[in-house]
């Protein structure tokens, strides 16, 4: 438990110094991270699909599949989202005041 914390520290850290050496280095490295979370997103699956229990689930379907599929499919939008503007930051006039105004729009 303590070796997650001090590796996400590290990699908060990492984050913080390429933000403060400017943000036209930004995107190439969420680029990587985002490879890498699906990376481990997939080793995650793989690993802990034989340990689910279907019966538990019974509530969060309802009455179909659709409802996981439509809310699966808004989440990774946003994420797309947030990460496509954070990558073509650097092609704003002033990303300092566009992005903070765009984020609350």
């Amino acid at each position: 438990m303590i070796v997650n914390k001090v590796v996400a520290s590290i990699i908060l850290l990492i984050v913080a110094a390429v933000n403060f050496f400017g943000i036209t280095s930004t995107p190439k490295v969420i680029i990587e991270i985002f490879f890498i979370n699906l990376v481990l997103l997939v080793l995650y699956v793989g690993i802990s699909v034989s340990n689910v229990d279907v019966t538990n689930l019974s509530h969060v379907f309802g009455s179909g599949i659709t409802g996981i599929v439509t809310d699966a499919r808004l989440f990774f939008r946003c994420f797309d989202d947030f990460q496509r503007m954070a990558i073509m930051s650097n092609t704003i006039k002033n990303p300092q005041k566009s992005i903070p105004f765009s984020i609350i729009g």
